[in-house]
């Protein structure tokens, strides 16, 4: 058949039989705009040959009721192909030249579906009811002249025939292995392909990997012990592995099923388990292991320094891990019960929360240690847990392999106050933090401590306006609002406002700088220094209005501040007023800050209307008076 009738989108079908060589055996297919093609009940096709099609992306075949069907050759596809199989029993082996990318088959006696997220499978073997022992090993495999398949590492071989495996079962091809049914395989060595796919391994007690690469193993119940080729085993928790086995260690294992103890030997990459029943886990070297629904887990040996990760649950025996981590659904569940009283997931789950050191995780931890804090849970654990997590923050990548934090790296974050948070989390990320720090101090040596860093740091800038946003809310907690004042009397000290701005766009948090004055006690000096902040950071047309509402409250130190300004220089009136103010307008602004210094208090606010109205330079729209007096 040179020809084939196909419809407007490349399609056709075909019924019965339809072999057009080898007295029908074969059917030849050479039609270059071919995409799909459907086959059904044709009992003795053993051959399609699709190599005549020419180059195309993909070719997607229906083959239902091909008893025979052997071999197919497909043409040459960017993508590759989508294969449909269907057949009333165990099928034939059946080898497929070209790219795959998609192979689902459906049988009586069970399904398969397989699909290739990544590049193509190049070639696929399915090893049917005819399959023999020898195709286990296609390198040493009998071969005839039509058979013909060349071994390669992106090849797939499927044994469909569970009673091809024998019970001593060693795989030493290449390329990728999927074993849908080992439910005859008690004993399981690899020593080749670098990937392999096991199910239904119930009686499996052994499982040897001698080679690298990607291995899973589902429906365990049996499986006791796991080697590499070795089978060396870990004698002490500090013991290092060997340069051949640390060589050797490129295996990502996953295993599934309802195994209750699980020993394994020798050096691995990755262990992933998927085994609700396990109680005892000992494992002799690892970079990584990933534990789901574990929950029955209570006897753990693990090697100094392997990251654990779990999800669903967490085992006792885990809590104490240098490098463990819990994905946010599970922390969650654990934050629910440390609430609820069960404060002994407490250490483990501060050990995790204190090495998220990413932005995002830095945020996290900070919000959650809040959370915690305002419950009044292990205030002191808490502090040590936000001391480790700036100190883990601040490592490089590489010192981040650390299993713990130095005297210094500890020394170091004392001294610092700045955080890597999400862009738009930073306001939310440093008032948690400040809030954290007033709730820890009554309880905490090491926060009380850490008053000093936060006066030093926060006369910065950028850190002075998140303390002053935090400080300056309706009810802020008294130790922030003594810090920012202690804060502020710094800087009048330092006789440095000239040249003291706060960041674009922030400059509105010091109108409500007043709220400080509220607290009781001050002295002469704080009352000053927090008048004269307000009078260098806040929005210029928005001063007048602010220190006029002063004038109530706090006669004497607010007209002396004003007399203070109206005899500035003229660069302090150009600093501070929008806009490129000329002398006319400096001049102006000195007399009407002359005028509210010497006007009685009743009369101050209808002179600051008089000032607004008569504004040269407009200020934007958000940052004029707004009402903020009124809580001020």
């Amino acid at each position: 058949m040179d020809t084939l009738l196909l419809d407007d989108n490349g399609g056709g079908a075909l019924v019965g039989k339809c072999g057009n060589a080898h007295q029908g055996t074969w059917l030849v297919v050479k039609e270059m705009h071919l995409r799909a093609l459907d086959i059904h009940d044709d009992p003795v096709l053993e051959v399609l040959d699709f190599r005549g099609c020419g180059e195309q992306a993909h070719l997607h075949l229906q083959l239902d009721r091909l008893p025979n069907l052997r071999m197919i050759y497909l043409p040459e596809l960017s993508q590759g192909a989508v294969i449909h199989l269907f057949c009333m029993d165990v099928p034939r082996s059946l080898f497929i030249h070209g790219n795959v990318t998609e192979l689902d088959a459906d049988w009586q006696a069970g399904t398969l579906r397989l699909v290739s997220h990544k590049a193509a499978y190049e070639g696929v073997r399915l090893l049917g009811h005819d399959a023999h022992s020898d195709d286990l090993c296609p390198s040493t495999g009998k071969k005839g002249e039509d058979d013909e398949l060349t071994v390669n590492p992106n090849q797939l071989s499927v044994v469909l025939n569970p009673r091809l495996l024998p019970a001593s079962l060693r795989l030493s091809g290449e390329g990728t292995w999927m074993l849908p049914d080992a439910s005859h395989v008690e004993q399981c060595v690899i020593d080749g392909p670098t990937k392999v796919s096991i199910e239904k391994a119930s009686i499996l007690n052994t499982l040897t990997i001698q080679s690298s690469g990607s291995y899973e193993v589902a429906g365990i119940k049996a499986l006791a012990t796991v080697k590499g080729a070795h089978n060396q085993l870990r004698e002490t928790p500090d013991a290092r592995p060997s340069s051949s086995l640390h060589h050797t260690a490129r295996k990502h294992l996953t295993l599934r099923g309802s195994v209750k103890a699980l020993t394994f030997a020798d050096a691995w990459g990755h262990v992933q388990l998927h085994t609700p029943h396990l109680t005892t886990l000992t494992l002799s070297w690892a970079k990584h292991v990933a534990l789901h629904h574990c929950r029955a887990l209570t006897t753990v040996s693990l090697p100094d320094g392997v990251s654990v990760d779990c999800y669903g649950s967490v085992p006792y025996p885990l809590l104490n891990q240098a490098r463990f981590f819990i994905d946010e659904s599970t922390l969650a569940h654990c934050l629910t019960r440390i609430e609820a009283g069960e404060h002994g997931l407490l250490e483990g789950v501060l050990n995790v929360l204190a090495q998220r050191h990413t932005p995002h995780g830095v945020f996290y931890t900070l919000s959650t240690l809040l959370r915690l804090a305002k419950q009044g849970i292990a205030l002191n654990a808490l502090w040590q847990c936000r001391r480790a997590l700036s100190g883990w923050q601040r490592l490089g990548g590489r010192k981040r392999k650390r299993l713990s934090l130095t005297h210094q790296d500890y020394q170091r974050a004392n001294k610092r106050w700045a955080w890597q948070l999400p862009v738009d989390r930073v306001e939310e990320g440093f008032s948690a933090d400040l809030h954290l720090w007033a709730l820890c101090m009554p309880h905490c040596s090491d926060a009380r401590a850490y008053r000093k860093t936060l006066l030093k740091e926060a006369q910065k800038r950028d850190c002075l306006v998140h303390l002053l946003r935090v400080a300056t809310v309706e009810q802020g907690l008294p130790a922030l609002v003594e810090l920012a004042t202690d804060v502020l009397v710094a800087l009048y000290g330092q006789g440095e406002w000239q040249r003291f701005s706060l960041p674009n766009g922030q400059s509105g948090v010091a109108r409500y700088l007043p709220r400080l004055l509220r607290a009781q006690a001050l002295t002469p000096l704080q009352t000053t220094a927090i008048l004269n902040a307000a009078a260098n950071l806040a929005p210029w047309l928005s001063l007048p209005a602010l220190l006029a509402h002063q004038l109530a409250n706090n006669s004497g130190p607010t007209r002396a501040l004003l007399m203070t300004l109206s005899r500035h220089p003229d660069e302090w009136f150009r600093w501070r007023m929008p806009g490129f103010p000329n002398s006319q307008h400096v001049a102006t602004a000195k007399q009407q800050l002359l005028q509210l210094a010497l006007v009685p208090a009743s009369g101050a606010h209808k002179l600051v209307q008089q000032m607004e109205q008569s504004a040269v330079i407009r200020e934007p729209a958000w940052m004029v008076n707004d009402g903020f007096l009124s809580d001020c």
